[in-house]
């Protein structure tokens, strides 16, 4: 059985993604915070991760969070198997024995299931499941409650009898769970935290990624808030009522249908944030 080994010369690491491998990987870590702006390569890393836990284990569970089990499906046959592994998304001269939006199953026995916020109850978890990776995508912009629940509560338990890994990954949103867990892991000597911004990304070669002229030009679009926040991954001290246009269009979209105001309202309330800018743009998207 032949057992694929990362990073492979196909497979080329920015300093951001680098971190976070070798914690995982060369050090042994089991909890892995990433903390980076938009298109810095955060979810390709995490499911690179994944697929060297269940490529590198024997019969290993591992579970993909994402805002939609579509999503997290999508975005991992996309940007990771069709990019590391031979044969790429056929089961034939494949490492993968099964494929399908629920789950993957590998040559090793390891199966690997797509999950999302708005169908899955985080309390499953803790039913039975004993897992070997849990990895988590832009959980700031899962509602409190629930991004809550599965992090602290049941994938901890999950992942107990394995001593299982749990990597969180997410651009910086002003959710006041999120800023606490990045205060929680920070101060916490079993976590490792890798925050870094669009200037700071180098590639494997160690040059910028994004060009000066880039990040100018996305500046010149948008607030300074928005930017910092958004590409620069710097997390503000603005109060909870900020809300972004990927908070908005996550609600508005939950569960693929367009939620009617009572609903909406009370989404926005699980978060325990009030925001009027956000009804606004509800009528204007009605």
């Amino acid at each position: 059985m032949k057992i694929i080994t990362f990073p492979s010369d196909d497979v080329k690491l920015r300093s951001n993604q680098k971190i976070v491998w070798d914690a995982v990987v060369k050090k042994s870590y089991k909890r892995v915070l990433m903390i980076s702006g938009c298109r810095s390569g955060k979810s390709y890393i995490l499911g690179l991760l994944l697929t060297w836990y269940a490529l590198s284990r024997k019969n290993a569970l591992i579970y993909y969070f994402s805002n939609s089990q579509r999503g997290s499906y999508n975005h991992f046959c996309l940007q990771v198997l069709s990019k590391v592994i031979p044969g790429g998304l056929s089961t034939k001269n494949s490492v993968l024995r099964t494929i399908n939006s629920d789950y993957i199953t590998f040559i090793t026995g390891s199966k690997f299931f797509f999950t999302g916020c708005t169908t899955f109850n985080s309390s499953n978890l803790t039913r039975g499941s004993s897992l070997d990776c849990l990895g988590v995508d832009e959980f700031a912009y899962y509602p409190s409650n629930f991004a809550r629940s599965l992090i602290e509560y049941s994938g901890p338990a999950s992942l107990l009898d394995n001593n299982g890994c749990l990597i969180l990954c997410s651009t910086p949103s002003n959710s006041s769970y999120f800023k606490q867990k990045v205060i929680d892991a920070e101060s916490n000597g079993s976590w490792v935290v890798s925050k870094m911004g669009i200037n700071d990304i180098k590639d494997h070669e160690v040059r910028q990624v994004f060009s000066n002229e880039t990040i100018n030009n996305i500046k010149s679009e948008c607030s300074t808030d928005v930017f910092d926040m958004e590409y620069d991954a710097k997390i503000g001290d603005n109060s909870d009522d900020y809300y972004s246009l990927r908070d908005f269009y996550f609600f508005i979209s939950k569960n693929n249908r367009i939620l009617d105001l009572s609903s909406f309202y009370n989404e926005l309330s699980s978060l325990e944030r009030e925001c009027s800018i956000c009804f606004t743009l509800y009528f204007v998207y009605i």
